[in-house]
């Protein structure tokens, strides 16, 4: 064939060869990410006026047709994003004669660290972590404030509890007066030897208020 017998590939950052074997003898080879700089060199094996020679090459996945170089027998590629790539290469001879199968090299550029499966799964694992905790924060967050509306709670039912203990006193302290109130006044007037004007009446007052005062505190009983 009229091309094939002769390429390399030079990376652009040091210009070290990479691929310096014939490439009928390498068939694909792998690129670190930050070797995605480089260019081919390749020449038409047709010495009766190589400078005649002419070129075309595309980078399948990449180039979207031919370029045609003409004398130009290099291809430049910059900042190639990670993939798989096959470059071809066509010449001709002095006499505009192409060749019929192209030169191939298959070209797989490395993604970097953080796009590899295992940098996908640190992601995730990575998120899955920060939303189990969020989780957890939020739920100790509500745990926290449920608690504080509980004892706000508890706090407002002792206030009424209190107000309904003060209530209650003053009440039952009433209803303990009134009727000792009416007892005494009677057994005042007897220890001072003072005549009741009805006796009778008087007495069945002071039993009235008396089992007044024994259902008082028999209800007290009963309410403790």
């Amino acid at each position: 064939g009229l091309v094939g017998s002769e390429m390399c590939i030079r990376d652009r950052n040091n210009m070290d060869s990479i691929l310096t074997k014939s490439i009928e003898f390498t068939d694909a080879i792998t690129l670190p990410y930050n070797k995605n700089d480089f260019t081919f060199e390749f020449a038409a094996l047709h010495y009766v006026e190589p400078k005649k020679n002419q070129y075309k090459y595309i980078l399948e996945n990449y180039d979207n047709d031919w370029r045609n170089v003409g004398y130009e027998r290099t291809a430049r590629y910059t900042s190639l994003p990670h993939g798989d790539y096959i470059f071809k290469v066509l010449g001709s001879n002095s006499d505009g004669v192409w060749a019929t199968e192209p030169a191939l090299l298959s070209i797989t550029i490395l993604p970097p660290w953080w796009k590899t499966w295992w940098a996908y799964i640190l992601y995730a694992v990575v998120i899955i972590s920060l939303l189990s905790y969020l989780y957890y924060l939020q739920r100790r967050r509500l745990k926290f404030r449920h608690e504080f509306e509980m004892k706000e709670f508890e706090a407002v039912k002792l206030k009424e509890v209190d107000q309904l203990k003060s209530s209650f006193f003053a009440n039952i302290s009433h209803e303990f007066r009134t009727p000792l109130t009416l007892i005494k006044g009677p057994v005042e007037q007897l220890l001072e030897g003072k005549k009741l004007e009805d006796p009778n009446k008087t007495f069945r007052m002071i039993k009235r208020n008396s089992e007044r005062l024994l259902n008082l505190i028999n209800e007290l009983l009963d309410l403790s």
